[in-house]
């Protein structure tokens, strides 16, 4: 591409340039800020823009942890028009809600083995074998061989309950108030596994819509609970999501008689979960590394306890510097806010959670 290329408008976003701009000279468009030199392609340019990029977002990244443990600071700053030397707050919520989801998720290490799944499948197949040697003995004569064929059933069979006993839902949830419960369709195990959902619903009569959601979901979380598990807890961002929403209007009714936008509380809320992302997933990294038994379990519990009071104390400060107000009153409002987080988080959380589960 040529070096001298003449633009009246800006490659980016389109605006004109303004008349008796010089071509030869660098600028920046006024509208999105990019340089008119950005149309000369190089493999030079190339690396500087990289690093460049590389380097703002540092800078950024920097400011922004340096200062995370100031919900009230990062929030002023933001609202004052500050927004080009910290990451803006709902980026740093997100990716902080991100990276703590992943770590928990990895720490976690949730698999079908180990919450019993190849034992229900196990337990299953064996069930369908002791159905299918019942049959196969009613077709032969063992006159006189009774006690040889129990002790051989005994020892094959030993625990093993056939199809017919061997049915799902012994536990199982009645979810939407719905008419039937899941044990009531005697549905087996091994249908539960080996069959599609028509074939199930069309075997057992599954008739309705909720009760069709009730039992294949069931059936989908027995048979794979780790996934299910990993489903809600992915979803679970979108209850924090709400939870943040609904306690920006909570915090605006409380503090209704100071001149605070919504937006204002919103983002105060967002920077201090950012902090407490932070926080919980040092915890998560701590505790993977603390030695298993007694001792372990005594760091566990100090670490916690370190952590919970410390989040108090940052919440107490952020809310005092930033709304400006007496000890006795930020405390008061303090306590007011957890106990209304508590209950929307939990109201939230049970909403998405069997909103998740339907869709699994």
């Amino acid at each position: 591409m040529s070096k001298k290329m003449k633009h009246t408008h800006c490659l980016n976003c389109k605006t004109l340039f303004p008349d008796g701009v010089d071509d030869a000279k660098e600028f920046f468009c006024a509208s999105c800020g990019q340089s008119n030199r950005d149309s000369r392609l190089s493999f030079v340019r190339l690396i500087k823009d990289a690093i460049s990029n590389v380097l703002n977002l540092d800078s950024r990244l920097i400011h922004t942890f340096r200062d995370i443990m100031s919900p009230s600071k990062l929030t002023r700053a933001y609202i004052e028009g500050r927004r080009k030397y910290y990451v803006n707050p709902a980026r740093l919520f997100i990716f902080m809600l991100i990276a703590l989801i992943t770590l928990a998720l990895f720490s976690i290490k949730l698999d079908n083995s180990a919450m019993g799944v190849d034992q229900f499948y196990s337990k299953a197949e064996r069930s369908k074998m002791l159905d299918e040697y019942n049959a196969f003995l009613d077709t032969i004569d063992i006159e006189g061989h009774e006690q040889f064929v129990d002790t051989l059933k005994s020892k094959l069979f030993n625990k093993v309950q056939s199809l017919q006993k061997d049915t799902l839902g012994e536990n199982g949830p009645n979810f939407f108030n719905s008419e039937r419960s899941i044990k009531s369709y005697g549905i087996t195990s091994y249908d539960g596994i080996h069959l599609t959902q028509k074939e199930l619903f069309e075997k057992y009569k599954v008739e309705g819509f909720w009760n069709k959601i009730q039992v294949g979901q069931y059936i989908r979380v027995v048979t794979n609970p780790a996934g299910g598990i990993k489903h809600v807890i992915k979803n679970l961002t979108w209850a924090v999501f709400i939870s943040v929403l609904l306690m920006g209007f909570f915090m605006k009714l409380i503090y209704i008689r100071n001149p605070y936008y919504l937006v204002e509380h919103v983002v105060l809320i967002l920077n201090s979960h950012s902090f407490l992302f932070l926080l919980l997933a040092f915890n998560i990294i701590l505790l993977l590394f603390l030695p298993l038994g007694d001792n372990g379990e005594k760091i566990t519990k100090i670490v916690i306890s370190f952590s919970f009071f410390f989040i108090m104390i940052i919440q107490f400060l952020s809310l005092k510097k930033y709304y400006k107000q007496g000890i006795f009153k930020t405390l008061i409002k303090q306590i007011m806010i957890n106990w209304a987080y508590l209950f929307i988080f939990n109201m939230v959380v049970l909403m998405v959670a069997i909103i998740s589960l339907i869709l699994y």
